[in-house]
């Protein structure tokens, strides 16, 4: 049997496969991904694992977008870090969905499930109704476009086109505009994220998010990582990590 995992965080993809192998489940083969861009050239270029393991939050994305790009006629196993209402609807017409962190028992359940669905011959039926999910989810998908910022004693909207970068410094939370302004939010940049046009917006690392147009360029730095050069300056060095380094030059264009 073979199995794919896609997984950004590499800590993350090694406990799945330890977690798995405890399983003892009957594999030849793992491969792994760690960005939509594998991913889609893993399915354009391989033959078709048995069943995938696939982290929703990817660093140069939402593994939906997999399933814009190219047929996958596998069963999946979503993970994710968010427990979102669509999740409930995952469990449904999916294989299944695990809560990171994952625990021994969830991920147990799900492969007997899986492994019902297989012996019954019923995976084909399954991956229809989940792919008309996705269908449905990626239609009724909309990102943010404002955001309510305070100054003194009034509001201000935003539109999000207008936002160069959100970063996190001293357990506070800013925004910064390409008039160079700057503001505080409420908002946790995890919350944020996941709300924003990743077209247009990258995490670059666990602090900042930035918008494409505020870059200038990156240049290459010790150990693998970019130093990010970006106007309007934040007046603060941003890097990405080597590990996050080859999905943001995807993101990028590179």
């Amino acid at each position: 049997m073979h199995l794919l995992i896609v997984e950004d965080e590499p800590l993350a993809a090694k406990r799945l496969y330890g977690l798995i192998e405890e399983l003892n489940i009957d594999f030849s083969k793992v491969s792994f991904c760690d960005s939509i861009e594998s991913a889609v050239k893993f399915f354009q270029q391989s033959a078709l694992p048995d069943l995938v393991f696939m982290d929703i939050e990817l660093a140069d994305g939402r593994s939906f977008t997999i399933f814009e790009q190219v047929q996958v006629n596998c069963p999946v196993i979503f993970t994710t870090a968010y427990d979102e209402h669509a999740l409930e609807a995952f469990k449904v017409n999916s294989i299944d969905y695990l809560l990171k962190p994952i625990e021994p028992k969830e991920l147990q359940r799900a492969v007997e499930k899986w492994e019902t669905f297989h012996l019954k011959s019923n995976v084909d039926g399954e991956l229809a109704r989940f792919n008309q999910l996705i269908h449905r989810l990626q239609l009724n998908q909309e990102y943010r476009s404002r955001i309510v910022v305070s100054k003194s004693d009034s509001l201000i909207p935003l539109d999000m086109q207008d936002v160069a970068w959100i970063y996190a410094e001293d357990k506070l939370n800013f925004i910064g505009t390409f008039n160079r302004d700057v503001y505080p939010i409420n908002q946790s940049l995890d919350e944020l994220h996941r709300e924003m046009n990743p077209m247009d917006f990258h995490r670059a690392n666990r602090s900042l998010i930035v918008h494409r147009k505020a870059i200038i360029k990156a240049s290459f730095h010790f150990n693998g990582k970019l130093k990010l050069h970006l106007n309007p300056d934040p007046e603060m060095e941003v890097f990405v990590s080597r590990e996050r380094a080859q999905a943001f030059k995807n993101w990028l264009g590179a």
